[in-house]
């Protein structure tokens, strides 16, 4: 009689329910992309400015949120897109993040933080992380609510921006 050894391995071990394999890797700078978020102009020396955006697109997000652990919040990114040069008006800004859900208990946190020390890049400004907060609920929640608090010389213009949240994680699998 002929057996295939290989076959009665491959399923003692499936019979055993035991991890044969697994795997970890970490997922850097994982960004969700918001453009066009337009600003409105204010009066001339007004030096702070607040603005409130839902991101409400996170699909592709909340299916892989799934198998990450551990996903926090890196950096908010934002590039200027119409109306200012650049970004070098900001010296100051101050980001909460809390969800969009009405039907959500998870608090408001304090997510991105750069105060007097922003350094603007040419159009470009990255926050970083004011905590190591876990993201994880807010991207399950379905809908994230950012609230943008700047400070500087401030544009007396209408103005746009393309916002990048970033966020950090380890992802795992386990055959």
């Amino acid at each position: 009689m002929r057996t295939n050894r290989g076959l009665v391995v491959s399923l003692s071990v499936a019979a055993s329910a035991c991890t044969v394999a697994s795997a970890k890797v970490d997922v850097t700078d994982l960004c969700v992309p918001y453009n066009g978020v337009q600003i409105k102009s204010v009066a001339p020396g007004t030096t702070t400015l607040d603005h409130q955006f839902t991101y409400d697109k996170l699909g592709a997000l909340q299916s892989l949120a799934a198998s990450i652990e551990d996903l926090t919040f890196v950096s908010i990114d934002g590039h200027a897109a119409s109306g200012v040069p650049d970004l070098s008006f900001i010296q100051a800004a101050h980001v909460t993040v809390g969800t969009g859900n009405p039907n959500s208990s998870l608090p408001t946190v304090d997510a991105y933080d750069c105060d007097g020390d922003c350094v603007p890049d040419g159009s470009s400004l990255s926050v970083p992380a004011a905590l190591q907060q876990s993201a994880i609920a807010y991207i399950e929640s379905g809908s994230v609510l950012v609230d943008l608090e700047l400070d500087g010389d401030l544009p007396t213009q209408d103005w746009t921006v393309d916002i990048d949240l970033c966020f950090r994680g380890e992802a795992g699998y386990s055959l």
